[in-house]
């Protein structure tokens, strides 16, 4: 795999991974910042495949920019 090819590979999987999140957070809607709200998002995240799709997408352009 080329050097160009990485970069694209690490640039598209960043990308599509943090619009999920991002899509994914946005479903929640924080309403404040307690901790109590953090554990409700857990719950949540945890039963929303656009925010663990995109966790991973993200964490594999994480691998991919190490290569």
């Amino acid at each position: 795999m080329g050097i160009i090819s990485l970069i694209l590979l690490y640039l598209l999987l960043s990308t599509a991974g943090l619009i999920l999140v991002k899509v994914g957070f946005n479903q929640f809607g924080f309403e404040t910042y307690h901790l109590k709200e953090y554990n409700k998002f857990l719950k949540y995240a945890y039963h929303h495949p656009e925010f663990i799709v995109g966790l991973l997408l993200y964490i594999l352009s994480f691998l991919a920019w190490l290569i």
